[in-house]
């Protein structure tokens, strides 16, 4: 059986693919509550007179933080070299994972007026994992005479974009509560599932999102999730400009 490829989705130009040369050893995700202490007496809030005779105050839940999800990815160009003397510069590879870092100018919106790198999701397999690239760390482990490095290792980390999604996906893409579950009835498409449930095909990009692993040819028996109708409303103003191609 076929080991599945891990890679990077650039969610901001049409899921361009960022491959990686070998899948990650291992991957751990993080996510942490915010509980602040009680009142100024050192109960609950409120209480501050009772507080002031316990010896561990009540805490109340402040927020919860986006998760993160870090892992190590292993790049060599020396490995694969199929001729003496062709060995590629494994920067040609690590360079495409921070490409997801830059800024685009083309990316503005209400809360980056000034552009920003893109959304990526992390794929593999069944799993999966929206977010931005918070931080790269690269390590050069072995090069050509010249100096050329043919070895890395790159250490991202990423943080969770949106609360409503999934970061251990079951194959859904939306947490219960958030999007309606359809068998599809007949083979279909994406843009005609978002023609009729979402009434413009101009919208298939809600769908694809809520179903990271979508075909654009849908099976009869295929599990769908079709987000809710609020969550689309602030997009149909923007399809023309956010929706592009397939």
């Amino acid at each position: 059986m076929k080991l599945a490829e891990a890679m990077l989705l650039n969610k901001d130009q049409g899921d361009a693919k960022v491959r990686f040369l070998f899948n990650p050893s291992q991957y751990t995700i993080s996510k942490s509550n915010n509980w602040t202490g009680g009142g100024v007496g050192g109960g609950a809030s409120g209480d501050s007179a009772t507080g002031a005779t316990k010896n561990s105050p009540e805490i109340v839940f402040a927020g919860g933080d986006a998760a993160t999800l870090s892992m190590e990815l292993f790049f060599d160009t020396w490995h694969d070299s199929k001729a003496p003397g062709a060995t590629e510069d494994v920067r040609k590879y690590t360079g495409e994972v921070f490409k997801l870092m830059h800024k685009e100018q083309g990316k503005q919106d209400t809360e980056n007026p000034n552009g920003r790198p893109p959304f990526v999701l992390f794929v593999w397999g069944n799993t999966w994992f929206e977010a931005a690239i918070v931080s790269i760390t690269q390590k050069f482990t072995m090069f050509l005479t010249d100096g050329t490095p043919v070895r890395a290792t790159l250490e991202v980390v990423f943080r969770q974009r949106k609360d409503k999604f999934d970061f251990s996906a079951n194959g859904q893409g939306y947490k219960d509560g958030v999007g309606t579950v359809m068998k599809v009835a007949g083979d279909t498409t994406v843009d005609a599932l978002a023609h009729q449930h979402l009434g413009s095909a101009d919208l298939w990009r809600k769908i694809a999102d809520a179903n990271p692993r979508i075909a654009r040819v849908i099976k009869a028996g295929t599990e769908i999730v079709i987000p809710m109708a609020k969550d689309v409303q602030s997009t149909v103003k923007d399809v023309k400009s956010i929706f592009k191609g397939w």
